[in-house]
């Protein structure tokens, strides 16, 4: 793909300064919402090197070619915009809202993309040529690569359905970033860090992954025909391979073991039989809703994407267990055991997390202790008394909490109000 500039142009590059980039934003924030006097931004093949357009409503503006070198986008809705062949290097782009962004052939170098939204955004290569005569076209791309995003951070972006097939992203940080559904088939991916990510249904193939980090990462339904994973670390990654033992080695339906272990419950042990599916592979279960799990043994199973909401899982055991992106909503987790779980995005929307006091009068606490819950969401549940001791608590959402008496001790990234609180 390529865009045509006539030669002139190409060389000027005529550099802004920020007082006429701030005037030009302004008339195309009104253009964007309709007001008169509005007029469409075009900073295309211009020099903005180091201008601050942080929280500006730029969709749909055109940066063609332009050279913004170490500007300051972060915060700023660039929907749509036109980023054709630009230069990013060491540009910040936090937050940046990229959705559908024409980004081809453009320059990331060394810049900040943590947490931008870029759906659908179409990273493939590009090419800017020059026109010197109607007839003649001589190709002077503004770089030889294409999309480059060598070492740049893109902790926690959203790149769900990104077109970055044959972009070069070596050493680039993808830290529990979203790429479901991504292309990057004949991506340079050397040494880039893939930790906790969501490459989910992922078009790996062909790519240059050599010694690529994926510790943690969701590679399921993700095809990687003919790439390169010399020296790949995958530890703990969840594939398409079952994590233990399959459902297939379980000795009744899981329906009918449910309806057992209620039973057993119920009658104190009488009937029925207790439910353990520790070091099973039960991934993406929906399990009845209301349904009776107390005292459910699920050590170091893989119980990923599963959905446990309105189920009653007093006393259970999830020590070590995979339920990356588990849903808990309204679940009553009174005395739960879930030390050192993954528990990335799990959903806790409702639970009750208080002591549950058994029958010797003793109560036993709810334990997150060494846990990953990086992006949990905790909303309206009761942790008193609840342990994250030396979990991680990085970009976790706790609101509307009852957290009276809850230990953070050595916790990492625990919210401002309670971090490093001691119980009591």
């Amino acid at each position: 793909m390529s865009a045509v500039v006539e030669q002139d142009d190409f060389h000027r590059r005529r550099s802004m300064d920020q007082r006429e980039c701030d005037l030009a934003v302004r008339k195309h924030e009104l253009f964007v919402n309709n007001r008169p006097g509005g007029q469409r931004a075009n900073f295309s093949y211009r020099n903005l090197t180091g201008l601050n357009l942080a929280c500006k409503n730029l969709a749909e503006a055109d940066f063609t070619g332009a050279i913004m070198v170490e500007c300051d986008l972060s915060g700023s809705d660039l929907q749509r915009a036109m980023l054709f062949c630009v230069n990013l290097t060491k540009a910040k782009l936090v937050r940046a809202n990229l959705t559908r962004a024409d980004m081809r052939g453009a320059v990331l170098k060394g810049a900040d993309l943590t947490a931008a939204e870029m759906f659908n955004a179409d990273l493939r290569e590009g090419a800017i040529f020059t026109k010197r005569l109607a007839s003649d076209l001589e190709n002077v791309a503004t770089s030889a690569d294409p999309t480059d995003l060598s070492r740049a951070r893109m902790v926690n972006a959203n790149l769900t359905q990104a077109n970055m097939s044959g972009s070069v992203a070596a050493m680039a940080d993808f830290t529990d970033a979203i790429l479901k559904g991504a292309n990057l088939a004949k991506a340079n991916l050397k040494n880039a860090t893939f930790e906790g990510a969501d490459l989910e249904g992922a078009d790996l193939s062909r790519a240059d992954m050599r010694g690529a980090v994926l510790r943690n990462a969701n590679l399921y339904g993700a095809t990687m025909v003919a790439a390169d994973r010399t020296g790949c670390d995958e530890t703990g990654a969840l594939t398409d391979q079952p994590r233990g033992k399959p459902m297939s080695m379980l000795k009744e339906s899981l329906h009918i073991l449910v309806r057992d272990h209620g039973a057993w419950i119920e009658s104190g042990g009488a009937k029925g039989r207790a439910l353990d599916i520790s070091g099973f592979d039960l991934r993406d279960i929906s399990w009845p809703e209301h349904a009776l799990l107390t005292s459910l043994k699920a050590k170091d199973a893989c119980v990923a994407n599963a959905r446990f909401d309105g189920t009653w899982l007093q006393a259970s055991l999830f020590e070590g267990a995979d339920l990356r992106g588990a849903s808990f909503k309204s679940a009553d987790l009174r005395g739960a055991n879930l030390k050192g779980a993954n528990l990335v995005r799990a959903v806790f929307e409702g639970c009750n997390l208080a002591p549950l006091v058994v029958a010797s009068g003793r109560s036993l606490t709810a334990r997150f202790d060494a846990a990953v819950l990086r992006h949990a969401k905790f909303q309206h549940c009761q942790l008193t008394k609840v342990s994250f001791a030396n979990a991680d608590l990085r970009w976790i959402s706790m609101t509307e909490c009852d957290m009276a008496d809850a230990d953070f001790t050595g916790a990492i990234g625990a919210p401002p109000s309670v971090a490093a609180r001691p119980p009591g």
